[in-house]
């Protein structure tokens, strides 16, 4: 991927729309330069955030509302656009990503704000946009990186690739793993530790559940091994391990145990069965007893009731007969009431023969009375139906004349306002007409006196460049002076750096040249020391007796070769320090005599600038003496003539605007003077049509007037509704008159049927009257009853009739209830006498109290072998399961400890075994850079593998090799300079590494973020020298730097500044 053009609006510090075109460097390396916070590093995080959606990594993670720029308005739409080249599956094709961020706008239909979600879209190279939901995915795909491996491979960040070149392994084990996709190996380990925790707790639950099923252990007082059993019981429970000698012995005696228990249980089983027979026995006895002594109870009882029936008998056979009579007058009085219904129904005709008779002839007679009526109304309706007829014609005649009247009165009302319009407008036009051409003139006039405005425009334009010309150089003069100030105070600073370190390197040398000169004078006493032992031969001349060896003065008693071998060390590193100075100090004072030149002669140069000015007064004014002076007086300078241009700009632009109205005047005038002439003719053609057209429509109206059969609309309306109303009411009357008859003819047919059906059903129901009498009396003598008799019984009820019948059922129910029982009790006893049911029912208990007892003790022992039993049936099984978990734990914990690195001496877990693998290809990419930028001087190594796992895992540690010395030692060991540029090598190598491990990746852009201040002159430009031979090739490198050499050194340069409203670029290419 390489960019092409980035395009910002409203986003981070960027307010306006601007345009970062990458094609415009003449150089694949370029550097890009600012004041801090100007927005240099934003411009990455644009790039980032159209193609993944996020600005930047790490802690300052942004990916929302803060993307939006705080100094834009909120209306305006923040975006980032970018287009780059890619290759994918073939050629070298150009997509474009628009990203939108979350941000907020105003309400267009009130007040507040509405959040606007972030969007997203790519446009392919044949110019069709991919789906908004499938366009992150497919960058990713297309540019062959996620965000991290991108924010690895493009942006290198001093600090933190510094912070992973000092970092412990551990601390590179994260980093790695999220690089180079490790994380599985962690799984593996983190599985295995779970797996092997997994058996503990499976060990735990089995040691619980034998502690749980050993609690439930019953032992009988009386067995033999209860003491062993017992203390076995007891220490298996409290103890936190499970001892297997415990619960092998425990389950032998358990074994022995349900074997005695077992036997226990049959032996009671027989008793216990022996027993029940002979209680069984007994209580059938008792049973039977029981049941003679109640027949004896039954059979006295059934005589006693036996005897109270015979006393009742007469008096219930007397009730007996009181019954059936009630039920005979019952019977009789459905017979008696349908016959006093039919004598009633004979009377009632009767009644209506003799009322229909009399009322007849009245009613004929008030119908032909009606009839009558009705005829007249009729004759009546007809006349007044006849008059409304002829009325109604004459009315509508008259409103049709009266219609035709309006409508000619309202379009001469129309035609005589329009003539009044058109008269009006023709007056308008032609005063108009004449005020136009008055205008016209003055116009005229006005434009040929400002005709002389483009030309003043034209010297404006060259007088306003000039002035721009002198403001960008006087601004660079500024920057400048303040680079040159900058570096006479680093100038100083090194000047002072240098004599710190040579006092220092004096005062070491002084001490290291004493304490040799001490070490070499007492070597005789360091020898003595060190190889005198009595008995044993002196290495100088041999004698096994040493009377006077020589000794070390008190005060150098500590004084060793390896401490005066350190000091040389140290002596050594302060010389190299104050020759790095010494050389810092020289150029810093070099560099700082060439800015003072280029400053002199570029404010010469200005000031000659400023005299030859085509504004104010300014030949003969001598130059100031001190720099801030005349920078000041040249800023001053640059003020007023800026206030010159504007002001003649001012006045300018408002002789254009007023020209340029004044043309726009005299343009609409014509056409409007075009229109008032043209408006003035169709007005006069429209007045004379209007006068033509009002004489032929009123002669029209006088004709109407003189043929209307009324005087007014009005009159004609109300004689139709007066005869319409004359029309309704004979139609009501005539209406009424009909129905009066009608009803009354109904009423006439009504009452003639009504006579002859009663008159037809009369005899009939006499002779069915006597017949009901008949049978009544005939059923009456049937039953042996008197009609008194038989309302007399009607005044019982039902419910007191069933009373009767129950006391009688009763009665004979318990009669014979009593003869039954009497009998059976008989037939039981059969001649025995009554048994002794006292001693019988004690015999009963004795023997149940003897049974239950031994089914208590053998409920007991059946409990106890069943807890035991059980307790043996769940042990032996979980003592196995046992055995089988801990051989799994034990091969799990194996493995574990070797992968985890948690084995003696060897302390390097897989996962970091597997990235030494990664690193050492990174290392290798690293020290083609780092070679090169320290001469040769340095390479980056991996700890070796046999002290990586001593003490703590340090399989990831880096060291660094020196050429010099032959030496390994500490990266934390290098200078600043040193530490940088083997941050830098370290993360070049890794951008390396992560592109060559994805073949799909093609980046050809990479940014590097400051870090170049802490290098001295020769490392810089050793650095700069290395990037450029990657620049070389198709990659585009950018260098984020304040680093004022920088500047010089590289020729494509992108400035960023900023102001009051907000950052601005612009190249500036040598």
């Amino acid at each position: 991927m390489r960019p092409i053009k980035l395009t910002m609006q409203a986003f981070g510090s960027y307010r306006d729309r601007t345009i970062l075109d990458f094609t415009k460097a003449d150089q694949n390396l370029f550097l890009i330069t600012g004041d801090t916070g100007a927005g240099k590093t934003t411009i990455f995080d644009a790039i980032v955030f159209a193609l993944y959606g996020e600005a930047s990594s790490g802690v300052n993670k942004k990916n929302g509302t803060e993307l939006q720029s705080q100094y834009a308005d909120p209306s305006v739409e923040p975006y980032v656009e970018f287009e780059f080249s890619a290759r994918y599956g073939g050629e070298r094709e150009i997509y474009v990503v628009r990203r939108n961020p979350r941000h907020f706008r105003p309400n267009k239909r009130g007040q507040g704000q509405i959040e606007e979600k972030e969007k997203v879209s790519l446009f392919m190279p044949d110019g069709r946009e991919y789906p908004q939901k499938e366009a992150n995915a497919r960058l990713v795909e297309i540019l062959g990186l996620t965000k991290s491996q991108f924010m690895q491979v493009a942006m290198i960040a001093q600090g933190e690739f510094m912070e992973l070149l000092r970092a412990k392994s551990d601390t590179k084990k994260e980093i790695f793993r999220k690089l180079f996709h490790t994380q599985i190996f962690q799984d593996i380990v983190e599985e295995l530790g779970k797996r092997k925790k997994e058996k503990l707790s499976e060990i735990g639950r089995i040691r619980t559940v034998c502690q749980t099923e050993t609690s439930h252990l019953v032992i009988p007082e009386a067995d033999p091994d209860i003491e062993e059993i017992s203390l076995l019981k007891k220490r298996i429970l409290e103890s936190e391990r499970l001892s297997v000698v415990d619960m092998e012995n425990l389950l032998a005696k358990l074994e022995g145990l349900c074997s005695r228990l077992r036997k226990e249980k049959e032996s009671l089983e027989k008793q216990v069965e022996e027993k029940n027979r002979i209680y069984l026995k007994k209580r059938d006895e008792l049973n039977l007893a029981d049941s003679l002594c109640h027949q004896f109870v039954q059979l006295d009882e059934a005589r006693r009731v036996l005897a109270e029936c015979e006393e009742n008998q007469e008096r219930m056979q007397l009730l007996t007969i009181q019954i059936r009579q009630i039920r005979d007058a019952q019977e009789l009085h459905g017979t008696y009431q349908r016959y006093e219904d039919q004598k009633k129904q004979v009377e009632n005709t009767r009644t209506l023969i003799k009322h229909y008779q009399e009322e007849l002839p009245e009613v004929k007679k008030a119908c032909e009375q009606a009839a009558g009526s009705e005829e007249k109304a009729r004759e009546q309706q007809k006349e007044v139906q006849e008059i409304f007829a002829k009325v109604s014609q004459q009315v509508e005649a008259s409103l049709e004349i009266f219609r035709k009247m309006d409508a000619l009165q309202k379009e001469i009302k129309e035609k005589e306002q329009e003539s009044r319009l058109a008269g009006q407008t023709l007056e308008n036009a032609q005063t108009s007409l004449k005020e136009l051409e008055t205008r016209l003139g003055l116009w005229k006039e006005q434009g040929e006196r400002l005709s002389v405005t483009d030309r003043q425009r034209a010297l404006w334009q060259a007088k306003q460049e000039n002035m721009l010309r002198f403001q960008k150089e006087l601004s660079q003069l500024w920057q400048l002076a303040k680079d040159t100030v900058e570096q006479k105070k680093q100038a100083e600073k090194a000047q002072m750096d240098y004599q710190k370190a040579r006092n220092l390197y004096d005062v070491k040398n002084q001490e290291y040249i004493v304490k040799r000169t001490v070490f070499l004078d007492a070597q005789a006493g360091f020898l003595a020391k060190e190889q005198l032992r009595p008995g044993q031969p002196c290495p100088v001349c041999g004698s096994l007796e040493h009377p006077s060896p020589c000794q070390i003065p008190l005060e150098h008693q500590t004084l060793t070769r390896e401490g005066l071998q350190k000091l040389g060390e140290e002596l050594t590193v302060l010389q190299e320090d104050q020759e790095k100075k010494a050389g810092l100090a020289g150029t810093g004072k070099k560099l700082l005599e060439e800015k003072q030149g280029y400053f002199k002669k570029e404010a010469d140069r200005l000031w000659q600038q400023m005299k030859q000015a085509e504004f104010g007064q300014e030949e003969n004014i001598p130059v100031p003496g001190g720099w801030k002076e005349l920078l000041n007086y040249l800023k001053d300078f640059s003020i007023r003539w800026n206030a010159d241009v504007e002001k003649e700009n001012f006045r300018l632009e408002q002789a254009e605007k007023e020209l340029a109205g004044i043309q726009k005047s005299l343009k609409d005038g014509e056409k409007q003077k075009e229109d008032l002439q043209k408006t003035s003719e169709d007005a006069l053609l429209l007045v004379t049509k209007c006068s033509n057209f009002l004489a032929g429509k009123q002669a029209a109206l006088q004709q109407l007037e003189q043929s209307k059969g009324y005087f007014s609309k009005e009159e004609a309306l109300q004689a139709l509704a007066q005869m319409k109303e004359k029309k309704t009411n004979a139609e009501k009357t005539w209406k009424k008159t009909r129905e009066e008859l009608d009803q009354i003819k109904a009423n006439v047919e009504k009452m003639e049927a009504l006579l002859t059906k009663c008159e037809e059903e009369l005899p009939v129901l006499e002779k069915n009257t006597a017949l009901g009498k008949q049978i009544f009396e005939k059923k009456l003598q049937e039953k042996g009853l008197t009609l008194q008799q038989m309302k007399e019984l009607l005044l019982y009820d039902n419910q007191q009739l069933e009373q009767f019948q129950n006391q009688v059922e009763a009665y004979k129910e318990r009669k014979l209830d009593a003869a039954n029982r009497q009998k059976q009790a008989v037939e039981f006893i059969n001649g025995r006498e009554r048994p002794d049911m006292e001693r019988l029912s004690e015999e009963v208990k004795t023997t149940l109290e003897e049974l239950e007892e031994l089914q208590d003790h053998l409920t007991r022992i059946k409990e106890i072998h069943k807890a035991d039993r059980d307790c043996l049936d769940a042990l032996s099984p979980k003592m196995e399961e046992r055995a089988r978990i801990m051989e799994e734990h034990r091969r799990l914990e194996e493995l574990y400890n070797m992968l985890a690195g948690k084995v003696s001496g060897a302390r390097m877990d897989i996962e970091t075994y597997v990235q030494r693998y990664y690193l050492q290809q990174i290392l290798y990419a690293a020290n083609q850079r780092f070679e090169e930028m320290s001469a040769g001087q340095f390479q980056l190594r991996l700890c070796e593998l046999e002290r990586a796992g001593e003490g703590k895992n340090r399989g990831l540690d880096l060291m660094v090799y020196s050429a010099v010395t032959g030496k390994v030692r500490e990266v934390r060991t290098l200078s600043g300079g040193e530490s940088f540029m083997a941050a830098l090598s370290l993360a070049l190598g890794m951008a390396d590494q992560i592109q060559a491990s994805s073949a799909s990746v093609d980046l050809d852009m990479m940014f590097i973020d400051e870090g170049f201040g802490s290098l001295d002159e020769h490392s810089r430009d050793q650095a700069v020298r290395v990037l450029k031979d990657m620049a070389s090739g198709s990659r585009l490198i950018g260098i984020i730097s304040h680093v004022t050499e920088l500047k010089q050194e590289m020729e494509d340069q992108l400035i960023v500044t900023k102001d009051e409203n907000g950052s601005h670029i612009r190249w500036q290419i040598s």
